[in-house]
């Protein structure tokens, strides 16, 4: 049985990862009796938005980014703007790097990267987010098409439809973050792919890596995770 935190990893060097952390941080200047809430707050019509925390009602509130970078932006942490709400389970991108909540026993709502993109369910919820529904996906063994058969790498493809206009669509998602760069050497057109059944194997970054399937959809996970393994 797989377990979606096997697939996150803690963030380092934030100014709070989590709830508990914004709460101490918050209270320093707003009543403590408010609960800390996470979200993204939108400075400005249609603008991507600042990850991070609200505490306070709606009369006043505070707001704390969740990353440095964006400290600038609000420099004495005031909330303006429209605040959009997350909880347990959501996922959020910066890029194309990706983001969970989860909740812990001690650090409340906790923001976690998505180091490796292992679950179906969350690459429906990665599809969701850029505009694509009603995804059906399986995973694929991608190619590059040639004289030889060259293979790059094993990802999530996704075959739905776009949200606004409905059209159909094709949705590449990668399991591991590095394999966006495929995409920025390689035309799509240029890309074969395999799906992949429950059983098989593939290898990455010298380690192997197996597609299984429970009631919740596909996932992969490492049948040997202390073997190492080579392509050559």
């Amino acid at each position: 049985m797989h377990n979606v935190h096997n697939y996150l990893e803690k963030l380092e060097g934030c100014i709070a990862s989590n709830s508990r952390e914004a709460d101490r941080q918050l209270s320093r200047i707003i009543s403590s009796e408010y609960p800390v809430i996470p979200g993204i707050l939108h400075l400005k019509e249609n603008s991507g938005g600042v990850l991070g925390w609200s505490k306070g009602n709606a009369v006043k509130a505070s707001f704390l980014p969740a990353f440095h970078e964006t400290l600038s932006q609000l420099p004495n942490l005031a909330f303006s703007g429209k605040f959009q709400i997350l909880d347990e389970n959501d996922i959020v991108f910066d890029g194309y790097d990706y983001y969970m909540l989860t909740k812990e026993p001690i650090q409340g709502l906790t923001l976690n990267k998505i180091a490796i993109n292992g679950d179906e369910s969350i690459a429906t919820a990665i599809a969701e987010i850029r505009g694509y529904i009603n995804m059906e996906f399986i995973i694929c063994k991608l190619y590059l098409i040639g004289r030889v058969k060259k293979y790059l790498t094993s990802m999530w493809v996704g075959y739905g439809e776009e949200k606004e206009s409905g059209k159909p669509v094709i949705f590449f998602a990668p399991i591991f973050p590095e394999d966006v760069a495929i995409f920025q050497e390689y035309d799509v057109n240029e890309i074969a792919r395999e799906g992949m059944d429950e059983g098989e194997t593939f290898i990455h970054g010298n380690k192997l890596w197996q597609v299984a399937q429970d009631d919740e959809g596909f996932y992969v996970y490492q049948p040997a995770p202390y073997m190492s393994f080579s392509l050559n």
